[in-house]
């Protein structure tokens, strides 16, 4: 695996304020690639033009810190190998997706247990049921949390954390009033929620505002951006790319396939240069839609036997740049749904050399390029409540790194 840097102008992206300051005034939670100000979250935004009764159910089933049980004696168990049990088709794929790794190294690594109000905004998003947190709030302010369980902490964004509310499971299928299945083939009360085929139930995590943004704009803006686009009207919601069939498989920007099914990308040969052109025509987002992906075109010239010109590398940088201290964005070049991003590569040809030369255009996508600058800076300035997990989540950067795509044009 490779991973090529540096990307960034160094004086322009790393001039900031130290690191632990940053860890203690900002909210860089690690694993979804989200920036949360949940203090100012506001329902209302989020609900869109939806129906009101689907605004309803969706506030009513994301009021955080979840209570994830009622009656603890009649409850299914809260883990996802209780789950497993009866739902393995829907366990094994979401054990291999990001939202069973939302308390994984990068943001564990941070978290003190002297700063409650930091982990709390974090466990907003990547662990939001009361028993996930191991401080709790109240009028008199933090205190500690005697339900804390670490196992199901560690679990994520598991099975309960969506489908569980007050010991009863929710669902996109089944009768819309409460069904009490208390069977072995199906030993727990049913729900279905309208909510679970709508994108609105996405944007509880994948929508934040009323806070932190940067030129104006969120910096968790994913549902907005998928009503604005030709999308909501033609009835395609998140689930449709992200959970195909149905299946727990959360896919994004980690996921090659995910990404090149939803860019068209065409290479153009002229006497000028080369000419390539990516159109977002499957994602219902800006492509990439958060401050963490980073996209790279870039052209270079090759000789007869295939080495690589000196001087002849350009680069195109597509992706939402912003300062490690978020005090600044840096640049904002993502692709809207249905618009076109264009690279031409006109190098000047090479004096020194005879042809034929050949130009490479490649696309590489490195969805985790925001977390490895800050987890290197991290770890140089010793911002962190572990090394080892800080580490650890830096080297997982280094290997999602993929190459998109790759064309080779007579130059």
């Amino acid at each position: 695996m490779f991973y090529e840097e540096p990307v960034l102008d160094e004086k322009s992206v790393y001039d900031e304020k130290p690191l632990l300051r940053v860890l203690r005034s900002t909210l860089l939670c690690a694993a979804l690639a989200v920036v949360i100000v949940p203090i100012c979250y506001d329902y209302g935004f989020a609900a869109g033009n939806n129906p009101p009764s689907l605004n309803t159910a969706f506030s009513a089933h994301w009021q955080r810190p979840l209570d994830l049980t009622a009656d603890n004696a009649n409850s299914p168990g809260l883990l996802p190998a209780d789950c497993k049990l009866c739902h393995p088709q829907q366990y094994a794929p979401w054990s291999r997706s990001l939202h069973s790794k939302t308390t994984g190294p990068g943001l564990m690594g941070q978290l003190s247990p002297d700063y409650p109000d930091f982990a709390s905004s974090c466990y907003f998003c990547h662990a939001p049921a009361k028993k996930q947190n191991e401080d709790l709030l109240d009028d008199q302010g933090f205190y500690e949390n005697t339900a804390f369980d670490k196992d199901l902490q560690d679990s994520g964004v598991s099975c309960a954390i969506c489908h569980l509310r007050n010991s009863i499971i929710n669902g996109p299928t089944g009768s819309t009033t409460v069904t009490n299945n208390n069977t072995k083939s199906r030993p727990h009360q049913n729900a279905k929620n309208p909510i679970f085929k709508d994108s609105i139930f996405c944007s509880a995590c994948h929508q934040l505002d009323g806070g932190f943004e940067l030129n104006g704009k969120s910096l968790t803006n994913t549902y907005k951006e998928w009503l604005d686009s030709p999308y909501p009207a033609q009835n395609i919601h998140c689930q449709s790319c992200h959970m195909p069939e149905g299946k727990h498989l959360f896919l994004g920007i980690h996921d090659k396939a995910t990404v090149r099914g939803a860019l068209d990308i065409k290479i153009k040969s002229s006497k000028k240069g080369i000419t390539l052109t990516l159109k977002n025509t499957g994602a219902g987002h800006y492509l990439p839609t958060y401050v963490t992906p980073l996209i790279i075109a870039s052209g270079h010239l090759i000789d007869s036997s295939g080495n690589i010109i000196k001087n002849t590398l350009e680069k195109d940088l597509i992706g939402r740049v912003v300062k490690l201290d978020l005090s600044e964005e840096i640049m904002d070049s993502r692709i809207a749904p249905g618009v076109t991003h264009t690279f031409k590569y006109q190098p000047a040809y090479p004096k020194t050399k005879t042809g034929p030369l050949r130009a490479v255009i490649e696309v590489r996508v490195y969805p985790d390029e925001f977390y490895n600058r800050f987890f290197k800076e991290a770890l140089k300035a010793g911002a962190y409540t572990s090394k080892a997990l800080m580490q650890e989540a830096l080297e997982a950067t280094e290997q999602s790194p993929y190459l998109l795509f790759r064309g080779v044009r007579p130059f």
